[in-house]
């Protein structure tokens, strides 16, 4: 997600236990949130990860958990903090260029945190940098009893980060599938209807296309038949509805779509599809 010249730090806990109790696809969304926001807020220098346990409950059987993500970018002023956790806020204005810096990821962040019984929050100071931190409880287990070297190496083995062209007319529904996506580390490049993404389609620059169904000037089937023609080795075509009704996914393999997804889009039924099609 960078392509700055930026110094990335990994500080960990060596206290912190190997394999925790807790929802890994939610809280690793929170952390690449807070890496890519510090990101766009930094030109030059650092941006650093910190993860540091806070308490043992042996009662209870859980600890409670400390990330931080720090950057020495440009802060943030006093007036826009006030809409850092409101949703589609934006705390770029006129006088930030070149920072697509909408707030529902930290309006999202929020959310996930307040589930997992923790708290969020930053300090920051203009032209010094930002600290975003926040915490979170996970179970204890005995890692023996999972076969330890075995599911660190599952749990954490990166996935691969794709490019994928995603059309979809409503600037909502763009703005919050590019967050998931972008989230679990893919790339996406949006296109506001299927003639557009004919129009930007680029041979061999994507892995997948996600293809809104509805849209107006160009609707999402005809330009799949489009691009199937044009191209013989187009990437999988993934149909994207908010239509769940009965047989629309063999309704939509039949007329070219290589799998069919229902908004609003389920992180786990995509990872589902990846594996099938890329």
């Amino acid at each position: 997600m960078c392509n700055k010249n930026i110094e990335f730090e990994v500080i960990s806990d060596i206290s912190i236990p190997t394999i925790i109790v807790a929802d890994q696809n939610r809280i690793i969304q929170v952390i690449n949130n807070l890496i890519s926001n510090a990101v766009k807020f930094t030109d030059e220098g650092k941006v650093s990860l910190k993860a540091k346990l806070l308490s043992k409950d042996f009662v209870r059987n859980e600890i409670e958990i400390k990330v931080e993500v720090i950057d020495s970018g440009q802060g943030i002023s006093k007036e826009k903090q006030k809409h850092l956790f409101v949703p589609f806020s934006q705390i770029d204005q006129s006088d930030i260029r070149n920072i697509d810096g909408a707030g529902l990821g930290l309006s999202i962040c929020k959310e996930i945190v307040d589930r997992h019984g923790g708290q969020i929050g930053y300090e920051t100071e203009i032209n010094k940098g930002s600290t975003f931190w926040f915490t979170f409880k996970a179970g204890l287990v005995n890692a023996a009893d999972y076969g330890e070297s075995n599911f660190v190496e599952d749990s954490f083995r990166l996935e691969k980060s794709l490019n994928i062209l995603f059309v979809e007319d409503k600037a909502t529904t763009q703005k919050v599938v590019k967050l998931i996506l972008n989230s679990m580390g893919h790339n996406v490049v949006t296109a506001d209807n299927g003639k557009q993404a004919i129009e930007g389609y680029k041979h061999g620059e994507f892995d997948l296309i996600l293809m809104d169904i509805q849209m107006p000037v160009m609707d999402g089937v005809t330009a799949t038949q489009k691009l199937k023609q044009m191209y013989k080795d187009i990437p999988p075509i993934v149909a994207l509805s908010a239509n769940a009704f009965e047989g629309a996914r063999e309704k939509y393999i039949k007329l070219g779509m290589d799998e069919y997804l229902t908004k609003p889009l389920d992180d786990e039924e995509f990872k589902d599809v990846v594996k099938k099609l890329v």
